[in-house]
């Protein structure tokens, strides 16, 4: 087997090749993986940062990786004798004797029946016209592959050939075999074309025959000019940037579009030449709008370019608001923008002049547009009498770069709600660092669902001092491992944590926190909930937790979590509820730190502890105060299958306790239950399921076999 750094360092080779062709105007940086029920799964590597690791485990386990256009597609055949029974690659008919010779008689004209079974002399055809780069194929099995499509299969059928690249193994070396490779849809394999062979080694990845072969391919890539209708000879424009910007062109570049005789194919064909990704705009604009430049409107206050081409001047001509690709639009004369694009999934692109102080509301005016990458014209913007921008970008997950927002005057904004909430693709806020955030007193879920969010460093210097709501701010931002540029912020009036890190599962310490003012937080219900990696609370040691009365759920998830005793000096005397506060976390094997909690008025101990299956050690909680207030202990340790020692729990007061329910369910070590032989437990109305699935207990306290029923 070709050793796996090597033939990834050959895919990047290849996908620099094709790059710097511009090919990858195709492509859409996703990864296709068929489950086990043969269904696609994506993945896309430009957000995934395990990608490259994902990729050479999926060599490892013997899949093959299709590159095509600059984009992955994994397909589970692992070699070419066992692809065989896959929908993707082959089908049955390739197993049918002469089928491939019927498709080449058909085309070339060979109606002699008895021909039929008669190897192809290669001399038949001409392969001067040889191809159209578009992929190439790595097998863990039997190397790599790269095809090219060529232009004497039949035009009028589905299928286009590939001329492909093969690796081998020679004795102790791999070999580079250009051949035949497999049709995209019949996928067959036929040795019968081969060449030449190169060795495969390091240095033939810089500068050997491997990159040699794909300059030729790429630098011929869509100049086919046969007589002969080819696939590619008929391009229709509107199909084409319909294709490129939809990115639906299929895997193998196997598509032929119905239009002849286009007055732009020759601009078409040079836009794909051309490639240049970052103008794609201009060129679109160019080729088709109705005016001299997108930018410049003319006497139209409004350009919509429609996927087909279409180019409209008015809004009531929209009947399908998901065919809108790109928006240029001139605000002079309106006050308020609220939800204007709102849920146009397919918009790509707009250019927004005019933004004057008039403007007082941009709600939710991107919500939900998923596939916005380009915003011109922000730098223009006037926004010094703006009030509200609650959701702006909300759900704009393809959204990667925010520049132009740099000079916004937002002084006058008092709510920042859900603003970048959901732009999964987000990772640079440098835009946002000189923003006055002096008047705003609530940023909830601000950042939420920033999953590719790494730096927070720009938000440094944010003065925060008027905030009260800062509930989810980065919520999902599952690639945060450093808090420390927030060390500085001022929270001394902020009421309200809810789910603040919920989600933040690369955390593994909350270092920059210690210098947090918490004197007027109240609710902090799931802060760090599932922060999963989460090991260090030692900066949160001498928060003041003296006014919080919701504890739900603070560290649930945090299943890496195994030392609790910096929260030996919280203040919880006010807390009401502490339902699923350690619910899931598997590493805690004591609660050391707890010993001192006053927990008098927590009425709700719902699955406190549940799923926490290494505790074995309970004598921190020997001294806990159950008074009349506690009423509900549902689940408290359901789940604790290693928990085997009740006694810290004999001289608890649960006298005020109604329902225990599933309280010890799945505590399967349990046996003996002596030490809860003196609880009164008169007020009960339920204690259903309370030692269920404990199979090592015999005998159950009286209170126990007398209440069962209920």
């Amino acid at each position: 087997m070709l050793e796996k750094e090597l033939l990834y360092q050959y895919a990047l080779k290849a996908m620099e090749r094709l790059e710097s062709k511009k090919i990858s105007i195709f492509g859409n940086g996703y990864v296709e993986s068929l489950d086990e029920n043969n269904r696609f799964v994506e993945r896309d590597l430009s957000k995934d940062k395990d990608y490259e690791t994902w990729v050479l485990d999926s060599i490892g386990e013997g899949n093959g990786i299709f590159i095509v256009m600059g984009q992955f597609v994994i397909d589970n055949c692992g070699s070419f004798e066992d692809i065989s029974d896959t929908d993707f690659v082959f089908d049955d008919r390739y197993y049918e004797e002469g089928y491939l010779d019927s498709l080449y008689r058909e085309y070339y004209g060979f109606d002699d029946e008895d021909m039929y079974d008669e190897p192809i002399d290669e001399e038949d055809y001409d392969f001067e016209d040889e191809p159209e780069a578009v992929s190439f194929y790595i097998d863990a099995e039997h190397g790599v592959s790269a095809a090219c499509s060529v232009d004497y299969f039949p035009p009028n059928t589905d299928f286009i050939c590939h001329i492909g690249i093969n690796v081998c193994k020679e004795g102790d070396e791999y070999h580079v075999t250009p051949g035949y490779a497999y049709l995209p849809d019949v996928g067959a394999l036929d040795p019968r074309m081969t060449y030449e062979d190169w060795p495969i080694t390091k240095e033939s990845i810089e500068d050997g025959p491997i990159e040699q072969l794909f300059a030729v391919v790429l630098d011929s890539n869509l100049s086919y000019e046969g007589e002969e209708e080819g696939a590619y000879n008929e391009w229709s424009l509107e199909s084409l940037l319909e294709r490129i910007h939809e990115n639906t062109v299929t895997k193998e570049l196997d598509v032929k579009f119905e239009s002849s005789g286009n007055e732009f194919e020759k601009e078409a064909e040079e836009l794909l030449k051309s490639g240049e990704i970052s103008n794609y705009f201009e060129h679109f604009e160019k080729l088709n709008s109705t005016t001299d430049s997108i930018y410049d409107l003319g006497d139209n206050e409004v350009l919509i370019i429609l996927k087909d081409g279409t180019n409209l001047t008015s809004w009531d001509n929209v009947s399908n608001q998901h065919d809108i690709l790109y928006i240029s639009e001139d605000f002079s004369n309106r006050k308020a923008i609220t939800r204007k694009y709102r849920y146009l999934t397919s918009l790509k692109a707009t250019v927004v002049v005019g933004i004057t102080k008039k403007i007082k509301d941009m709600e939710e005016m991107f919500h939900g547009c998923s596939s916005l990458v380009d915003l011109y014209g922000l730098e223009t913007w006037d926004t010094s009498k703006l009030e509200k921008m609650e959701g702006m970008f909300r759900g704009c997950s393809s959204l990667e770069d925010i520049s132009g927002l740099e000079n916004w005057d937002i002084s006058n904004v008092y709510r920042l709600w859900n603003l970048f909430d959901g732009c999964s693709s987000l990772t640079d806020l440098s835009p946002l660092a000189n923003w006055d955030t002096s008047d705003v007193g609530s940023m909830a879920d601000m950042f939420s669902g920033c999953s590719s969010l790494v730096d927070l460093s720009p938000l440094e210097k944010w003065n925060i001092s008027s905030v009260r709501k800062i509930d989810s701010l980065f919520g999902g931002c599952s690639s945060l491992v450093d808090l420390s540029p927030l060390a500085n912020w001022d929270t001394s009036q902020i009421e309200s944590m809810v789910h603040m890190f919920g989600g933040c599962s690369s955390l593994t310490s909350l270092s920059g926190l210690e210098y947090w003012n918490t004197s007027k937080l109240e609710n902090m219900q799931g802060i760090f909930r599932d922060c999963s990696s989460l090991t260090d609370l030692s900066s949160l040691e001498n928060w003041n937790t003296s006014k919080v009365n919701n504890m739900w759920s603070v560290f649930e998830g945090c299943y890496s979590l195994a030392d609790l005793s910096p929260l030996s000096g919280w203040n919880v005397s006010h807390v009401t509820a502490m339902r699923y506060i350690f619910e899931g976390c598997s590493s805690l094997i004591s609660l050391s730190g707890l010993e001192n909690w006053d927990i008098h008025r927590v009425s709700d101990m719902i699955a406190m502890f549940k799923c926490c299956s290494s505790l074995t050690d309970l004598s921190s909680l020997k001294s806990w105060n159950l008074s009349p207030f506690n009423q509900d202990l549902s689940g408290m340790f359901k789940f604790c299958s290693s928990l085997s020692d009740l006694s810290p729990l004999s001289s608890w007061d649960v006298s005020g306790v109604f329902t225990m329910k599933n309280m010890f369910k799945g505590c399967s070590s349990l046996s003996d239950l002596s030490p809860l032989s003196s609880w009164d437990v008169s007020k009960f109305l339920e204690n259903s399921g309370i030692f269920d699935d404990c199979p090592n207990i015999e005998v159950y306290p009286n209170w126990y076999e007398n209440n069962k029923s209920r």
